[in-house]
């Protein structure tokens, strides 16, 4: 006899009725995405907590402003390492209307707008916003995707992997949105895949778990401990 699936049981702080929601999958499918925004808000909200962490659902994430280094695209306008022309070149940008500085404190380009269904950050300094590395660090970034019976499983799965591959690409490179580690994670059902952003074959790269798997659990600590 299969054994049911377990999600989290071993972690006191995800309280019952959350864990049977999500073990309620294996037993009947989310046919669509937002039927998983809910309970998986809850599970982020509780191993993110807001003492150090935001929880940020359809966060707005915009493109990085080309040509700026990564230790001043983290940093506001940049004051070095980019020539003068490129210095007032931003700066007219900026007073036009076209740039602007995010929560991350990334010089990014207004028009350019994309929107994961989660992002978690650390907490920055926004209160300083001119000092380096002050502005919200991202840490994961979790696209979800809706079963299509129209479409192979094996194609969702491919589009889901690449729209989150194009999200990782836009937090730019290390130091611009993130330091240290970034984590993307692919949701369809009761599965997922693991990304990284510097990973150019995302298929090879990201193979597909169970969410029921010590491999989830183990994703998240790994966030949890950057």
């Amino acid at each position: 006899m299969n054994r049911p699936p377990r999600f989290a049981r071993d972690d006191p702080d995800i309280p019952e009725r959350l864990c049977n929601r999500i073990e309620s999958w294996a037993l009947q499918p989310p046919k669509s995405q937002f039927q998983q925004y809910g309970p998986l808000n809850a599970f982020l909200s509780i191993k993110f907590p807001p003492s150090d962490y935001l929880v940020k659902p359809q966060a707005l994430l915009r493109a990085i402003y080309p040509g700026i280094p990564a230790e001043n695209a983290h940093a506001g306008i940049p004051v070095r390492n980019v020539d003068e022309d490129g210095v007032a070149e931003l700066v007219m940008e900026v007073e036009e209307g076209r740039v602007s500085l995010d929560s991350n404190n990334a010089v990014v380009v207004k028009a350019e707008k994309t929107y994961p269904d989660f992002v978690v950050t650390a907490y920055g300094d926004v209160a300083r916003p001119h000092e380096d590395n002050d502005g919200d660090v991202i840490r994961l970034i979790i696209e979800v995707g809706s079963i299509k019976p129209s479409a192979s499983e094996a194609k969702t799965k491919q589009e889901i992997q690449l729209q989150l591959y194009e999200y990782l690409k836009v937090t730019g490179g290390k130091g611009y949105r993130w330091k240290g580690d970034i984590i993307g994670i692919a949701i369809l059902g009761t599965e997922f895949s693991i990304l990284k952003p510097w990973k150019e074959d995302y298929t090879k790269s990201g193979k597909w778990y169970s969410l029921y798997s010590e491999t989830f659990t183990n994703a998240i600590k790994r966030v949890v401990n950057i």
